[in-house]
């Protein structure tokens, strides 16, 4: 905007200003050009318990809490589902720590539509493909279909939603390993697909993203420190878990140190919390070295 134009908006001149009978007008009109006095703060203890104000976290939660009981009385032990949960719900936190003008209600919301309409799409996906896979079980056509499928829920996921394009797909190759007929079929043809296409192009978007002129000694110390952590989380976390389901003291070291690689998803969610502000892209390249060191070193580690 013109200072002329700004003038002419605000009524005043634009060398002089305004005359104190005009600021005195204003003054009485507007009032002070001041603040409102808050009080203070919220530390971030409060500000994390306020998250659970909203209903549809707490429904989640209760979701995640009744997937485990019935897990346990039917004894299949499995808590992937409360996994699931409790991950969404601690994203939809820390999303809502990063912009204050995100509502933790409308982004649970999002993800409560998404499952809906999964679950919807899912059967009748489910459903077709079990026909199609009767009839076209070894058809490349049937592969090509799955691809697509796995493509638009991405794609839907992204855009509509507001969740990571990954877990569209992620859910579309989990309906689609259930159909029996075809199932193997369309994991040979996607394997080739991705081996020689999709995986090359995503890893070497990956590199010309690094800008490694920034690699000083401090980013080099936290790159250290973060494949440290790295390892030892998954070495001690996953360890722990395989020993509370029986496993021996060195199977459970073994799934522990066999678990330490960091692959494609943790660039992908490296890339997603660059794009939403959460990670500094000074640090991408860090994050891509604790994935090249993991990756390498883990092979090793299972020999010894």
């Amino acid at each position: 905007m013109e200072t002329k134009e700004a003038a002419r908006r605000l009524e005043t001149d634009e060398k002089q200003g305004l005359t104190s009978q005009m600021a005195a007008e204003r003054l009485a009109q507007k009032g002070r050009n001041e603040l409102a006095e808050t009080d203070g703060k919220k530390s971030l203890f409060w500000r994390f318990l306020a998250q659970f104000d909203d209903f549809m976290i707490l429904l989640l939660l209760g979701a995640a809490v009744v997937s485990v009981v019935i897990s346990r009385l039917s004894g299949e032990n499995d808590v992937l589902d409360a996994v699931m949960i409790l991950g969404i719900v601690v994203l939809t936190i820390l999303t809502s720590f990063t912009d204050p003008s995100v509502k933790p209600l409308m982004v649970v919301g999002r993800i409560v539509g998404f499952f809906v309409l999964l679950a919807l799409v899912g059967f009748v996906v489910y459903r077709l493909f079990q026909k199609l896979g009767k009839a076209y079980y070894n058809h490349r056509r049937i592969a090509i279909y799955g691809l697509v499928f796995c493509l638009l829920l991405s794609y839907t996921a992204e855009h509509f939603f507001g969740i990571a394009d990954i877990t569209g797909a992620y859910f579309a190759g989990l309906i689609l390993c259930n159909i029996a007929e075809a199932q193997p079929y369309i994991a040979r043809k996607i394997n080739i697909a991705s081996y020689m296409l999709f995986s090359p192009v995503f890893f070497a978007s990956v590199g010309i993203e690094t800008d490694l002129h920034g690699f000083t000694l401090s980013l080099f110390a936290f790159a250290l420190a973060l494949t440290l952590t790295a390892i030892a989380t998954k070495v001690i976390g996953c360890g722990l878990g395989a020993k509370l389901c029986k496993f021996s003291a060195h199977d459970s070291l073994a799934v522990g140190v066999g678990m330490i690689s960091r692959g494609e998803v943790a660039l992908i969610v490296a890339q997603k919390g660059e794009q939403a502000g959460l990670v500094d892209a000074s640090l991408f390249p860090a994050v891509v070295a604790m994935v090249i060191v993991t990756t390498l070193i883990t092979p090793v580690l299972l020999k010894l």
